[in-house]
């Protein structure tokens, strides 16, 4: 082979590898690019609405309503919602399921105060525990509670107060957090730590420095019915005591008010719980004393406060099963409503529509016919009367109706949606609505039949829809 062959034979071996170094480049930018891409609508919306995640707020709820344990459905009515609460046992049930988590961190504040002599030993001043399901939902508990794993707050040691540790009864490990109890308040942070199947259970108190509480190694106790359990002293006279959920990105606990003990106290946003009434947004647990027969959900939409700042609308859906006899209602009576209401009005007043500040659509029964209609109530006007809905039948069992609501806060304009099932119709569209005061989704039941009502917000189908721009099945936030 000449010199000159070999030249060019090196030339094009070096052309092929430019071009194929250059092409793996494209394709590795292309692939960067993509990355960049769907991190990016993972975590910004297409589409033209955005889904917020909606839930009802059971310390809103009517007294005899019933709400069920994640807080997405209301009813009138214990036939499809089973509220349980707790008989005998001192505590609260979380609303998250630690079978469902392949790792997870939970972070407590507890606070307690000695407020007399703690004379018997086997006390908790709390206990932050996890627990199969149906040990938690038997007709009578006991106490204690057959948990898996335990963190408890108890006298030790004659007059001290010390956390100590249990797995399935047997203790672990015990450490002094009050020296004595002259020590006659304390405040910390219990975290929980779980990677794989090792649980690492840390402490702080008043010094701020972090302590490791115990390791377990591959304890292996977490499945599909473990629930995490929440119990406090149950003689105020002894300490006063208050266990809440820090708050942050990583936490997806809340506790559950449905499951609270008659005289534990809640707070409104389901992240404290206490044996004393530690303040104004505190409840009592069993009892709800509200004028209007309904529920808020737990967030709020508001004007922005920078004019220049844009936010696309919001959008999401509630869907009405129901059994009702029309025979039995007149004139307009109304089925259920929803709609938007400042947080005030549901403490005042038990129908809603002839308020200025609330905007209602009113399902009901059409006047002097057997049917279905509904209207549309602003500023305390109707706007819209009788407009038929769903089937002409005097008689309707295991009904369902679904409608949509759409926010434009920066267009001050709210709009109503009736979804079919191949279908979504523009129904009424609210203007001129001020947003200066948050209004919160609001839902009100009838008592003469029963009603059910549940939230659709945003799923991870939306979100995989919004990246890729195809799902399996339609998702919810698609307008």
């Amino acid at each position: 082979m000449s010199s000159n062959d070999r030249v060019d034979d090196d030339l094009q071996e070096w052309w092929i590898r430019r071009v194929f170094g250059g092409v793996t480049f494209v394709i590795s930018l292309g692939i960067m690019a993509l990355g960049l891409f769907i991190q990016y609508q993972a975590r910004h919306q297409t589409g033209d609405v955005i889904c917020p995640e909606l839930f009802l707020d059971e310390s809103t709820a009517h007294g005899d309503l019933e709400i069920s344990e994640m807080g997405t459905v209301v009813s009138n009515t214990k036939r499809y919602v089973r509220r349980h609460r707790f008989n005998r046992y001192h505590g609260i049930a979380g609303m998250f399921s630690l079978g469902n988590a392949e790792d997870f961190e939970l972070s407590f504040g507890v606070f307690f105060e000695i407020k007399k002599r703690i004379k018997r030993q086997d006390i908790s001043l709390f206990e932050i525990a996890f627990a199969e399901k149906k040990s938690i939902e038997n007709d009578v508990l006991n106490w204690p509670l057959k948990t898996v794993l335990s963190i408890k707050g108890k006298k030790c040691r004659d007059k001290n107060i010390c956390i100590a540790v249990e797995e399935n009864g047997m203790s672990y490990k015990e450490v002094e957090i009050s020296k004595s109890y002259s020590d006659i308040s304390y405040i910390g942070v219990i975290t929980i730590l779980k990677r794989n199947e090792n649980i690492n259970i840390y402490y702080y108190d008043r010094t701020q420095q972090c302590n490791l509480l115990l390791k377990l190694s591959e304890i292996h106790i977490f499945n599909k019915n473990l629930r995490s359990l929440y119990g406090i002293m149950e003689n105020s006279q002894n300490a006063r005591v208050t266990l809440s959920i820090v708050r942050d990105a990583k936490n997806l606990e809340r506790f559950d008010e449905m499951t609270s003990h008659k005289d534990v106290f809640t707070s409104g946003d389901g992240h404290a719980i206490s044996n004393f009434n530690a303040g104004p947004n505190f409840k009592r647990g069993g009892r709800h004393e509200q004028a209007y027969r309904g529920v808020l959900a737990d967030v709020s939409f508001k004007q922005n406060d920078n004019k220049t700042d844009q936010i696309k609308p919001y959008y999401f859906e509630i869907q009405f099963l129901f059994d009702v006899n029309l025979r039995e209602f007149d004139s307009k009576d109304t089925v259920f409503e929803f709609g938007f209401a400042p947080k005030h009005l549901r403490e005042k007043h038990s129908n809603l529509k002839y308020h200025s500040d609330a905007l209602l659509a009113t399902v009901s029964r059409c006047t002097k016919r057997l049917r279905l209609c509904i209207s549309y109530w602003q500023n305390g006007t109707e706007h819209k009367l009788n407009h038929p809905i769903g089937i002409y039948e005097p008689k309707y069992e295991n009904f369902n109706l679904t409608f949509g609501l759409k926010i434009d806060v920066t267009g001050n304009e709210a709009s109503v949606y009736h979804i079919g099932s191949d279908n979504k119709d523009i129904l009424h569209t609210f203007i001129s609505v001020s947003f200066t005061r948050p209004l919160y989704p609001v839902i009100g039941v009838t008592d003469k039949s029963f009603v059910k009502a549940r939230l659709l917000t945003k799923t991870f189908v939306t979100r995989v829809y919004s990246v890729f721009g195809f799902f399996t099945y339609p998702p919810i936030c698609d307008i």
